[in-house]
């Protein structure tokens, strides 16, 4: 589901022999590789301005501006992405062709606030909300509510112009084009054409297909349902799941937990339903992935976490995790057990990915 390769199979219907310029706005997590796929099948006919992030070490195309900008708390980069937004809206003509890249992190990563609060406080009270447990429509909803850009800023922005198009990978829960991104391309009074071109339940069927063509018995025959449950709560289930696994049999769940955080710890909530799992789990030849599709989990600097192990953990580390996790400090215990899955860059963003199995 990475974004250059979904983005090539659409631009290999997009303008079919048709050889005029397109501008391109993509913004993202997956904002770099969804313009690779795009000029992979259709070179040389875009430019455009690529809205990206700190881990994105994909390749930059000839003839686009990219903008490395902050996430999950916007900064002065945000601001000046938001700016830069603004002003493509404005220099597009209205018989220009404007196609619009987005995927989840697009709400830090491009900001322009309204007046009367600052970067400072925004930036304070985006943490709060971000801790305090709640979903990304709860977490979409205040960052909207202090935005020029959000909620059809720029689908505002872009009222002049007769075509333009977004192409859209989800990491939202049924799609909704309002919260993916905070909403930027999709105003309530004239939105412009969204097509979702990956989303989590992609991914889920993805992952269990390469599962079932391994060798592994998935019982039941539809993708799971999305979660979107306290990140404590699912572990527990997820460990206390695989328990009941037979030999080469594997479940596959997609989603987004929720997690209040206390204190300053970084959090992760694909760390933390791991750590949760490894604490109900009989390490019977069992094996737990949670990671964030995104390639980084939460503020942390890894993307999740891989419980696999030949011993089973003795009661007084069994202890020493439950102490973590009342701390919300899963990450150092996951990377002492050397669990961890490196942050890297993805090209993709559809939620996150939780798979246990018995080998």
């Amino acid at each position: 589901m990475a974004g250059d390769f979904v983005m090539s199979k659409v631009a290999r219907s997009m303008f079919r022999n048709r050889d005029f310029q397109v501008k391109v706005l993509a913004v993202g997590k997956a904002a770099s590789a969804m313009v690779a796929g795009l000029v992979q099948e259709r070179p040389h006919i875009a430019s455009g301005l690529v809205i990206t992030t700190e881990l994105d070490n994909g390749p930059r195309i000839e003839g686009f501006e990219y903008l490395v900008s902050s996430h999950p708390i916007p900064d002065e980069r945000s601001l000046i992405a938001g700016e830069r937004a603004l002003e493509f809206a404005a220099t597009c003509q209205r018989d220009d062709r404007v196609v619009l890249l987005l995927s989840g992190g697009a709400s830090a990563l491009m900001e322009s606030l309204r007046p009367g609060i600052s970067l400072e406080e925004f930036q304070a009270e985006t943490r709060r909300v971000m801790h305090s447990g709640v979903d990304i429509f709860g977490l979409n909803k205040f960052r909207q509510a202090h935005s020029l850009i959000k909620s059809g800023g720029l689908a505002r922005a872009l009222s002049h112009v007769k075509w333009k198009q977004a192409y859209v990978i989800s990491d939202v829960m049924g799609d909704d084009f309002r919260t993916i991104g905070s909403g930027p391309f999709w105003g309530e009074a004239e939105p412009i054409p969204h097509r979702v071109v990956a989303n989590n339940a992609m991914a889920v069927l993805a992952a269990r297909t390469y599962l079932l063509k391994n060798g592994f018995w998935i019982e039941d025959p539809e993708p799971s349902p999305f979660v979107n449950r306290d990140a404590t709560e699912f572990g527990e289930h997820l460990g206390e799941l695989s328990n009941a696994l037979m030999a080469r049999e594997a479940v596959v769940y997609g989603g987004e937990p929720t997690l209040t955080v206390e204190g300053n710890r970084p959090g992760g909530r694909c760390q933390h339903v791991a750590l949760v799992a490894a604490t109900k789990m009989d390490w019977n030849n069992t094996a737990i992935l949670a990671a964030g599709t995104d390639g980084r989990d939460g503020t942390t600097d890894v993307a999740g976490a891989c419980i696999s192990a030949a011993v089973a953990a003795g009661p007084r580390r069994l202890e020493q995790f439950e102490q973590a996790l009342r701390e919300f400090d899963s990450s150092r215990v996951i990377q002492e057990e050397n669990w961890a899955l490196p942050a890297e860059y993805t090209g993709t963003n559809v939620n996150d990915l939780f798979i246990a199995l018995r080998v």
